[in-house]
């Protein structure tokens, strides 16, 4: 076998392993009941973050920020904390004691956070209802430190089909190229 078809090979059963180990997908193309709505016709909701936060964080919300487009067609809008976006949904990306929004919500009791505490690399997933005036449900990335925020907005990329990749960025949906897609929701309750 020419090496290139075992890369390609491998390639697919990387792919295939991903979905084999996640038979209860968080997110789909079709509408969820209880769900957080990503994309709207074929417009990805914006994505929020603290411009305090780490630098990572900034980058990990465009890679985000990207990927959506690629499953939707269309480009998020990239909002800071104070900026306003007129949209009922958005996605909220920020480190523990680094982003403002997300610390305010850990301390209004709203997230909580007690398994990320002390905790290197890790985040939570989850919604959040009514978390800022004029914001009606938010997707919360939480990370306990900055690697941790980055890979939970990754988690989010490859949940959508789209993974990191050695040297540049790599998509696999189904072991096949990745489509543009109807509207692409995330399930309620928490992911980690």
């Amino acid at each position: 076998m020419a090496l290139a078809q075992r890369l390609a090979f491998c390639l697919l059963l990387l792919c295939g392993a991903a979905n084999a180990a996640n038979p209860d997908p968080w997110v789909s193309s079709q509408p969820m009941e209880q769900g957080f709505a990503l994309s709207v016709r074929g417009q990805p909701v914006p994505i929020r973050h603290d411009m305090q936060d780490h630098p990572v964080v900034a980058i990990a919300a465009a890679d985000l920020a990207s990927d959506l487009a690629k499953v939707t067609g269309g480009y998020p809008m990239l909002l800071g904390t104070d900026d306003r976006a007129g949209s009922r949904q958005e996605v909220w990306i920020g480190t523990l004691g680094w982003s403002r929004p997300i610390d305010a919500l850990v301390a209004a009791g709203r997230v909580q956070v007690g398994d990320l505490t002390g905790a290197w690399e890790s985040f939570i997933i989850t919604t959040v209802t009514d978390p800022a005036p004029g914001v009606k449900n938010a997707l919360v990335i939480i990370g306990s430190d900055r690697r941790g925020t980055a890979y939970g907005a990754y988690e989010l990329s490859r949940a959508i089909g789209v993974s990191p990749g050695s040297g540049g960025r790599m998509w696999c949906q189904r072991d096949g190229p990745i489509f543009t897609s109807p509207p692409v929701s995330g399930g309620s309750g928490r992911h980690r």
